[in-house]
């Protein structure tokens, strides 16, 4: 991913709907998953220029970790400290040392997921969790996700099968961005841009239409908190340590 869109996230990512949306989903998993009444030590793997980061610094001890130098930069110029640079595939970091490891929009920038998912599983401790969130379906790749640095998107059959291969256990999986769906499949399958064309589909919008998105997406949110979607621009994972 290029640094424009680095910029663009930092700038973005605090109030833009899509941001806050799966924000706001993935802390509510987190409060439905870990276990009440501790101090969870939480590894943000991928995390990006640090706005999820620091929430999950206000749920327990959460460290950081990027393969990216200017997303390190962005993170501690948001007050973040607790970061490590490292490729997600190869983490310098010790086993059995976390209660939650979340991958973030992040399997799908890696050739070999499937060794970022051991990682993942190394470095979390038995009965932690990891939380996985990866864009969906492959007939929407699209100069969007070139500019993103995707090499994939996923079936929730295909993500099932990276995931589970490591010997983690899933307790839940969910489409997520279900309202999205259609606007998304039509915009990419009659607007696309030419391969050569740079950037994401990200951008700032009135300040109205960004509250009601939010508020579509938090609707969704209750929804894959009591049983799921069978629909979505995006796939959500939640998986236990043996």
């Amino acid at each position: 991913m290029n640094l424009s869109e680095y910029e663009k996230m930092f700038a973005l990512e605090a109030d833009h709907f899509w941001f806050r949306g799966k924000r706001d989903l993935v802390l509510k998993l987190l409060a439905r998953y870990l276990p009440a009444g501790s101090v969870p030590r939480i590894l943000d793997l991928g995390c990006g220029t640090g706005i999820n980061l620091k929430s999950f610094e206000k749920l327990g001890f959460a460290v950081g970790a990027d393969s990216v130098e200017p997303a390190l930069k962005f993170c501690r110029s948001r007050g973040i400290s607790r970061l490590v640079r490292s490729e997600a595939q190869n983490l310098a970091l010790k086993g059995n040392g976390f209660d939650a490891v979340l991958a973030l929009d992040l399997i799908e920038h890696v050739q070999d997921d499937r060794r970022v998912i051991a990682e993942a599983a190394r470095v979390l401790r038995p009965g932690g969790r990891l939380l996985v969130t990866v864009p969906a379906f492959p007939f929407l790749f699209s100069a969007h996700d070139r500019a993103l640095g995707h090499f994939r998107r996923y079936r929730k059959a295909e993500l099932l099968e990276v995931l589970t291969g490591g010997g983690l256990e899933l307790e839940k999986i969910s489409y997520f961005n279900f309202f999205l769906f259609l606007p998304i499949f039509l915009f990419r399958s009659f607007c696309r841009k030419p391969r050569d064309k740079s950037g994401s589909d990200l951008f700032r919008l009135p300040g109205f239409l960004n509250a009601f998105f939010y508020l579509l997406l938090s609707l969704e949110t209750l929804v894959v908190l009591k049983s799921g979607l069978p629909l979505g621009v995006s796939l959500v994972a939640v998986l236990r340590k043996p």
